[in-house]
């Protein structure tokens, strides 16, 4: 099964090198946005959440930190703080769920 993880991740086509938690990664992620209305506008005032989904090798992360982002955890993505709301690793993989929430003056 491992030997399959570049069918799971192809990191020439899919992949691209971010900074995660000091680390340099070959990593999959995804931004997207809330705010708690359930909508989304640039001049809505209130609280806002960026979350991101991210995607990578477990073992490139493990050959520089001793064990992987657990949930509650803060990491930092692309240089910002984030908390990990959720965390899995399967089949050689690490997938996050990272958010962030901010307050907003229109």
């Amino acid at each position: 099964m491992l030997a399959d993880l570049d069918a799971f991740l192809n990191v020439e086509e899919f992949a691209t090198i971010r900074e995660f938690c000091g680390v340099l990664l070959k990593v999959s992620y995804q931004f997207y946005r809330d705010a708690m209305s359930g909508r989304v506008q640039d001049d809505y005032m209130g609280l806002h959440g960026d979350h991101v989904r991210l995607t990578f090798r477990a073992s490139d992360f493990l050959r520089k930190k001793s064990e992987l982002p657990r949930e509650k955890e803060r990491v930092t993505f692309r240089g910002k703080s984030y908390t990990v709301d959720h965390s899995e690793s399967e089949f050689g993989m690490c997938r996050l769920e990272l958010s962030r929430y901010r307050g907003r003056k229109g």
